[in-house]
């Protein structure tokens, strides 16, 4: 390989080993701000939907006057949530499409109510404050992923269960793919001009280079080696550097030539 061919070699390498250093702390911190925009959706969501059962519950007719006097584990507030668990879910309050499912449970971890569109399956009961990524198998739709979250359900200041909002990520992985293509896109760019423009270096850096082989090869031509190497048009740097040493020598091996030629003349 030549010089010139690993000049662009180990350049290109270069490059490219920045650019996947470069894309991989880029692509974390996406990574990081979609989750956390997810995150506090779901959050978002799961406390407009407390906010709505309080709404409900404060109005409702069974429900004690002070509602922070009621039992958390009566069988009364299991009751009243079934009951108006219907209107939370067709409500417009809480803004729900069609991918984006609730699921309620007391305390005791039980459901007492999810979105239709489950069906039969539930969505993991995990501790208020937990989050877990998953993948919904869900009859009728396609197998996409999601970012189930869970919260405390308070009435008041009673705590009668949790909340679990499962958020779609499908909005998230078409962003994720779109950025992922536009990456490897510009790294194919960035290679390719790597490669041009360590080509074009590499001509301009081993242009002396050529300069001192092509004279150098006519002096073998000739057999002048009398001739001394023009290093006016080197530039003052290690290539011309050496040029002058190669004059150098060149000096010392005349002079001993000369010499030499002296002495045989003498003696004859």
């Amino acid at each position: 390989m030549t010089i010139r061919k690993r000049i662009v070699f180990y350049f290109t390498l270069l490059v490219a080993c920045l650019l996947f250093i470069a894309n991989i702390i880029a692509w974390a911190g996406v990574l990081d701000y979609l989750y956390e925009s997810v995150l506090k959706a779901a959050e978002t969501r799961a406390k407009k939907v407390e906010v709505l059962i309080n709404k409900l519950l404060y109005r409702h007719p069974r429900l004690p006057r002070e509602i922070d006097s009621f039992s958390i584990t009566s069988d009364i507030v299991t009751e009243i949530l079934t009951d108006i668990l219907t209107d939370i879910f067709n409500s417009t309050e809480t803004s729900l499409d069609e991918l984006t499912l609730l699921q309620l449970t007391n305390t005791r971890k039980q459901v007492v109510a999810k979105s239709p569109h489950l069906g039969i399956y539930r969505l993991p009961i995990l501790q208020p404050g937990n989050s877990v990524t998953l993948t919904l198998r869900l009859p009728g739709y396609k197998q996409a992923n999601a970012l189930c979250y869970s919260a405390p359900l308070r009435v008041g200041n009673n705590l009668i269960g949790s909340i679990q909002v499962a958020e779609p990520l499908s909005n998230t992985e078409q962003i994720l793919d779109r950025i992922l293509f536009y990456k490897i896109l510009s790294v194919v760019i960035a290679i390719i001009i790597a490669i041009l423009l360590g080509y074009f270096l590499s001509f301009y850096a081993l242009k002396p280079v050529k300069h001192v082989t092509k004279e150098v090869k006519q002096m073998v031509s000739t057999k002048q080696f009398n001739q001394l190497l023009n290093t006016q048009s080197l530039p003052d740097d290690e290539i011309g550097h050496l040029a002058q040493t190669f004059n150098q020598l060149l000096e010392i091996i005349n002079l001993s030539f000369q010499q030499q030629q002296r002495f045989i003349s003498d003696a004859s």
